[in-house]
């Protein structure tokens, strides 16, 4: 048999060129897997030099390491073009959000120029392997096991989860009689006790309390019994808003792992444990907005009783609009949302929604306003902008004498310098209660024009003053308080009794444990749940996937908070998006997508 040497000799040549190019390959494959190794490790050390947790950072380089070696193992390319537009604008998203939020380590004064481009290229890389391996996760086949329907029906589910929740929040309750009262606490309660109302607390949450502590005091004729009446009923709201997330995953079609871990979620976090017994109005309008949600899911999906999903939308929009200040610009930001991602696929639930924004409305101005109740000053909504203008003043910049002397008309000027703190507006309004609120209520066009003119002179001074008083809900996390656990001192009568010291000092200890170990300051870090829901965002776009409308309640309660916040890192104030994540995860991650009907357990 003859053989052409020269087709042997041209296929051997074929070999050796392939396994050169294999060789260069792996060799590559090598150099780049140490250079971003070298490189997060180098962006990991310059963060420690952050004033925000370093845990986070840490935690977010190992989730990058974790994410190059899924994409290495798994061969990963993103070859569509809108795919991997998407993810370098979410890449550069996430590295602008860390420079921003960290600029005191990223300052060209603090950091030398080459380093400071190797951290940029270094966050880039490290958001952009994460984001795509978010991606390759959701799109991997996995087995997706349903609980069985003997045993565990939605309804099982239900009673399942609020029997647990209800149990450990009562003990709790017990070893903390009559629960937790804040300031806000007090407030309301002398505004019931004198009959004297303001819209600063949301009202309607205050005659919540007021029908409790009604009720406590004409039955037991003892003020901390009628506090107990308030702390108890919310307990069994929270339950029973809890059960219902958690049976609507179940509806549809949530594996037995799903329902697990998420119920344990909401059974065991500290977070929601120690707020179940505290009288704030940010627990109610945390578990309301997640149970909108998993009503918008129910009404959506048509899972579930028909009516029963009717009223509990209809029930928790209200609330939505009513008890937050900034719930009812939320509300309409996702009935817009609605109308571009349902358009015409479901007019009666958009109708639905609309009456729900009116009688909101109607509830929050218009009746207020025929009840005598004052609704908050202008002052508690101009945070941010009384912050930067403040923050001018306080450095000493060059001001018109005509500028000057309409700052001096609004606030003390001797007094803010003393008083400033760039995280916290709460100086700045009270200075400008005390001396000038009217005249700037009078003179806002005046005002308004003042802050643009020194925002284009300052613009700097602006975006560094807005960073300080928004940076602790899209930064690392930052050492404030997440929930108090005491009853302070009062002239109403109300004192602390605990009637299980045993299980006080269980509790106690177990709730510490997420403020002195390091390695579980994630767990309450808002920064890093904002970032996992703007990667939920991000699969969503990039998918296709209609569920991005349940997850714009959140970022809406964020967006108000980023031009209005009094406060740089306040947990209460986004409690919402804990109480709802789980559920996003899960539809965002979920093969059977929630906006289709029927498939439904």
């Amino acid at each position: 048999m003859h053989i052409n040497k020269r087709v042997v000799k041209s296929n051997d040549r074929k070999d050796d060129l392939s396994k050169q190019k294999c060789i260069l390959s792996a060799k590559w494959d090598l150099v780049k897997g140490i250079l971003f190794v070298a490189l997060i490790l180098y962006w990991t050390i310059t963060m420690f030099g952050a004033y925000s947790y370093r845990s986070v950072f840490v935690l977010t380089s190992f989730a990058g390491l974790l994410s190059y070696c899924y994409i290495q193992r798994k061969a990963i390319q993103i070859n569509e073009k809108w795919t991997a537009i998407w993810t370098h604008v979410f890449s550069a998203i996430f590295t602008i959000v860390v420079c921003l939020g960290n600029y005191e380590v990223f300052k060209p004064v603090t950091l030398h120029k080459y380093s400071l481009l190797l951290c940029l290229i270094a966050s880039y890389w490290l958001f952009n392997r994460i984001l795509v391996g978010s991606l390759f996760l959701l799109r991997e086949d996995r087995k997706d096991k349903r609980l069985g329907e003997r045993f565990f029906s939605a309804r099982k589910v239900f009673l399942i989860v609020f029997f647990c929740v209800l149990a450990v929040d009562l003990f709790y309750f017990i070893s903390a009689y009559p629960g937790t009262l804040s300031p806000d606490s007090y407030v309301q309660i002398n505004q019931i006790l004198s009959g004297k109302y303001s819209n600063h607390n949301p009202f309607w949450h205050t005659m919540i309390i007021k029908c409790c502590f009604d009720f406590g005091m004409k039955a037991f004729h003892d003020i901390n019994a009628a506090v107990a009446v308030y702390t108890v009923f919310q307990i069994v709201i929270v339950s029973a808003a809890f059960g219902y997330i958690v049976s609507t995953l179940r509806l549809l079609g949530a594996s037995s792992k799903a329902v697990i871990i998420s119920s344990l979620f909401y059974i065991a976090m500290p977070y929601h444990i120690a707020y179940s017994i505290t009288m704030w109005k940010d627990v109610l309008f945390g578990v309301t907005i997640a149970v909108f949600i998993a009503s918008l899911i129910r009404e959506i999906r048509k899972a579930g009783n028909e009516w029963g999903n009717h009223l509990v939308f209809v029930i928790s929009g209200i609330g939505f609009g009513i008890l937050r200040s900034n719930g009812l610009f939320a509300l309409v930001i996702v009935f817009l949302a609605m109308l571009v991602i349902l358009r015409k696929e479901n007019l009666k639930l958009l109708f639905v929604t609309l009456c729900v924004i009116f009688v909101a409305f109607l509830m929050k101005y218009p009746l207020l306003s025929a009840l005598n109740v004052s609704q908050p000053d202008i002052a508690e909504a101009l945070s941010i902008p009384e912050q930067q203008i403040a923050r001018l003043v306080v450095e000493d910049a060059e001001f018109t004498e005509e500028q000057y002397e309409l700052i001096q008309k609004a606030v003390n000027v001797d007094e803010l310098k003393a008083e400033y703190q760039n995280w916290i507006s709460d100086p700045v309004k009270n200075n400008m209660r005390r001396v000038g609120l009217e005249y700037f209520n009078s003179h806002r066009r005046e005002y308004l024009l003042l802050w643009a003119q020194l925002g284009s002179k300052y613009p700097l001074q602006y975006l560094e003053s807005w960073v300080d008083q928004t940076k602790g809900y899209w930064n690392g996390g930052y050492d404030r308080f997440v929930w108090i656990n005491e009853v302070q001192s009062n002239d109403l009568g109300i004192v602390r009794k605990s009637y299980a010291p045993f299980l006080a000092t269980a509790f106690n200890i177990y709730l510490r444990l997420f403020y002195y170990f390091p390695f579980l300051e994630p767990v309450r870090c808002i920064g890093v749940h904002t970032w996992i829901v703007l990667v939920l965002v991000y699969l969503c776009i990039v998918e296709k996937r209609k569920e991005a409308l349940l997850i714009i309640p959140i970022l809406a309660i964020i967006a108000s908070l980023m031009i209005s916040t009094p406060v740089y890192s306040e947990f209460r104030y986004v409690y919402s998006m804990f109480t709802s994540l789980p559920m996003l995860i899960y539809v965002v991650f979920s093969k059977r997508p929630c906006f289709s009907e029927g498939d439904a357990v």
